[in-house]
């Protein structure tokens, strides 16, 4: 079988429509309303956002990376950055500045500087 084709066999006909919403799981019915079409299907969604996480992709992480609070780090902000496919150059001296920052909140609160409630 070629490994860009999906070939489904079987005694029923696909067919129906997909509602597709801004769900964590939208991919899923993505796909499905692919093969339920009878035209041809172009997904361009990675194109279309991938300047959006190129812009902004960055400063969230190093809010991110920012915040003292558990599963919030360099290690968590480089599991991100990969999924979200932000290259190796824009994050690595985000998520420095981040352990930085968070460094610097931590100890000012140890020092009494900074309350929080």
């Amino acid at each position: 079988m070629d490994p860009e084709k999906l070939i489904i066999s079987g005694g029923n006909r696909l067919q129906g429509t997909v509602r597709i919403d801004g769900a964590k799981n939208s991919a899923l019915s993505i796909m499905a309303a692919a093969l339920l079409t009878k035209d041809v299907c172009i997904l361009r969604t990675r194109r279309n956002t991938e300047e959006k996480f190129e812009k902004y992709g960055a400063l969230f992480l190093l809010f991110f990376v920012a915040i003292p609070l558990p599963v919030t780090g360099a290690w968590t902000g480089s599991a991100a950055a990969f999924i979200f496919g932000i290259r190796f150059w824009y994050a690595f001296p985000t998520i420095v500045g981040g352990v930085m920052i968070a460094g610097i909140i931590v100890t000012l609160t140890s020092l009494g500087i900074i309350n929080f409630i």
